[in-house]
């Protein structure tokens, strides 16, 4: 969405729902999100994605935390990227947008042991976990579930997505190592109970993923 005037949001919010479509939101332009030497850039960074998503009745702004520059204290680096997180967080609650963080492979807060603690450090119902089950299952080793139970509590939106165990390489479900009915249960035993996405990030045929997919997501949502 590269063109981001009021118009236009609202232009595209008409468009989605006369195809069925309710918008929840959208994945982050990172446009000036530099914590560790800009915190006002950073935080004026996420507060416009958080608008957009207002402007087109959505509610969520998908984005990362990011990874710790070459050279870098990594303690520096948390501590900017929390405060930064903490500020938006703020106007998030008042905007009623949440933040959801989405764990990547080699991020900062992308571990079984951190994951939780960016979470918890910000300390906002604005800031909150996305998990997304085929970078849980490279992040993890193909353990999902464990990292899932860390989250309890904490999880704001969830991608349903299937892997080959390759970073970032997401397939259509079914059709990876993924077990994405045991990563649901999982999550709903951590107290999910919100929407989901599926995510086919870095797969070239999209249509045909779409085509492979949906079934299967809707067989497993609603299971007889």
């Amino acid at each position: 969405m590269p063109h981001r005037s009021r118009s236009n949001l609202q232009y595209f919010r008409k468009r989605a729902l006369e195809y069925g479509i309710t918008p929840i939101g959208m994945v982050a332009d990172y446009t000036g999100w530099r914590p560790l030497e800009d915190h006002a850039s950073s935080v004026a960074c996420l507060v416009r994605n958080m608008e957009a998503v207002a402007e087109f009745g959505g509610k969520i702004v998908t984005m990362a935390e990011g990874a710790v520059p070459s050279g870098a204290d990594p303690d520096d680096v948390w501590r900017k990227t929390v405060a930064a997180f903490k500020e938006v967080a703020k106007i998030g609650e008042k905007l009623g947008i949440k933040m959801v963080n989405e764990y990547h492979p080699c991020l900062m807060a992308s571990t079984v042991e951190k994951a939780a603690k960016l979470i918890d450090d910000v300390g906002s119902p604005a800031f909150q976990a996305c998990v997304d089950f085929c970078h849980t299952d490279v992040i993890t080793g193909g353990k999902s579930v464990e990292m899932i139970k860390t989250l309890k509590g904490r999880i704001g939106h969830v991608h349903i997505a299937d892997g080959d165990g390759l970073p970032n390489m997401h397939l259509p479900v079914g059709e990876g190592r993924v077990d994405v009915s045991v990563c649901l249960q999982a999550v709903k035993e951590a107290g999910y109970d919100g929407d989901f996405s599926l995510c086919l990030w870095g797969f070239n045929f999209p249509e045909l993923a779409i085509r492979n997919s949906a079934p299967r997501v809707k067989a497993l949502l609603n299971p007889r």
